[in-house]
């Protein structure tokens, strides 16, 4: 396949990529490009397909977040950017090979989690080192901070930082799985291991002074994301 661009919406999609790692510091998601083009996201696919073969950009860690342009190859084809393309690879170098995920709030009693339609509202973000976690698609993870020490002999604490997975339904969790859930009648949020059994949920803390807890099918239970990796706040001074 020739390496040069001879279609325009190739044209339009590096440009936007481009201009969006320039501007902010971190490549767009499918879903922020398939916003701002318009175009049926079969065809936007299609030419970000061609533009990794032609050598335009790079996806190592297999998501969007992860992309990284040539700078020189788009210089090449037209594309002005106004901050200096050595100044924007030294960026993309160092923010490509983390993932941005969104901490959310807050994981304990009576902390309320928002719908996942919401997350795109709350503004504080981290980075992880993309060696950390093996997950296909970034957009499916989200972070809280600890609240309290129900799970300390699990080594969670508290202000710890949980990173989960986003799960779109109880079946997809498995036994003693650490998990974060909501329940609605209770108005509460909790980070525990989960057993689902005929009839009932058993949620443990695996804390010596909590024993565990039941609740009954016929209440209902949220499961909201797995944990998929724990960062642990090493501030003597926290409270």
């Amino acid at each position: 396949m020739k390496s040069v661009i001879d279609d325009s919406l190739e044209k339009d999609l590096l440009f936007y990529i481009s201009t969006f790692l320039a501007e902010k510091g971190y490549p767009p998601t499918q879903v922020e490009t398939t916003a701002y083009l318009r175009i049926d996201k079969r065809r936007i696919l299609r030419a970000f397909d061609k533009l990794v073969k032609k050598g335009y950009i790079e996806v190592p860690g297999k998501t969007w977040r992860s992309l990284n342009v040539f700078w020189d190859k788009v210089d090449e084809v037209g594309i002005e950017i106004d901050i200096p393309v050595k100044t924007i690879q030294m960026v993309a170098n160092v923010v490509t090979n983390f993932l941005r995920i969104t901490l959310v709030g807050q994981v304990g009693a009576n902390s309320p989690l928002p719908p996942f339609s919401a997350f795109s509202n709350f503004n504080t973000q981290i980075d992880i080192a993309q060696s950390l976690i093996t997950v296909n698609e970034v957009d499916d993870l989200f972070a809280f901070e600890v609240l309290d020490n129900t799970m300390i002999d699990a080594m969670v604490m508290k202000s710890d930082i949980v990173v989960l997975r986003k799960v779109g339904d109880n079946s997809e969790v498995k036994k003693n799985e650490l998990v974060a859930i909501w329940l609605p009648e209770r108005n509460e949020t909790t980070l525990k291991f989960i057993v689902i059994r005929k009839g009932s949920y058993l949620l443990k803390s695996v804390n010596p002074t909590m024993p565990p807890i039941t609740i009954k099918a016929r209440e209902s239970l949220e499961i909201k994301g797995k944990v998929v990796l724990i960062i642990r706040n090493f501030n003597p001074f926290a409270d």
